[in-house]
């Protein structure tokens, strides 16, 4: 049940996400990076969901296209609760989202948006963001980054290649 979290961060227009990690949890609904505000107001995360494949990853969002429903999300393809580490890496762009697994490009989605700008924002590595006692993380995390601008393609790589050796890859 431990998690970290960050006060009153603002979420810009663009933003990039990219954490490593490494478990075999089972459970779905369970957070990794996610920045949200205590009534679920906004934000930007990757998480596991339920409703898709075991072991798969997602990224949600709330943009300016978003009006009411559920939030938009792309999920992976690749299992990342093997036991070994992966670099997750969600982006939000001017075209829409991106998810990356160990810098292989997994999912997209156009929406020609932007994330929508929600005062009292907060950052939390480990918890879902509106929640207080539920929904922990459980695993090995490490390495956890949080871009103020969309990460390109060849960054996203050049970052795998550059932390892979830490991770015995």
């Amino acid at each position: 049940n431990d998690y970290i979290q960050g006060q009153n961060y603002q979420i810009t227009d663009y933003a990039t996400i990219n954490v490593w990690i490494n478990t075999t949890q089972t459970d779905n609904v369970r957070p990794i990076f996610d920045i949200n505000t205590t009534l679920n107001g906004g934000g930007f995360s990757i998480s596991w969901r339920s409703g898709v494949a075991v072991g798969t990853v997602s990224t949600t969002w709330r943009d300016d296209a978003w009006s009411t429903g559920s939030y938009p999300y792309i999920t992976s393809t690749t299992n990342t609760r093997d036991g070994n580490w992966h670099m997750l890496t969600a982006v939000y762009d001017s075209v829409g989202a991106k998810l990356y697994v160990d810098s292989t490009l997994e999912a997209s989605s156009t929406r020609n948006s932007t994330l929508t700008q929600v005062g009292g924002q907060f950052i939390r590595i480990g918890l879902l963001g509106n929640q207080t006692t539920t929904y922990y993380y459980f695993g090995k995390l490490a390495l956890s980054q949080l871009y103020n601008r969309a990460l390109s393609a060849d960054e996203v790589r050049r970052n795998y290649n550059a932390t892979k050796g830490r991770f015995g890859l």
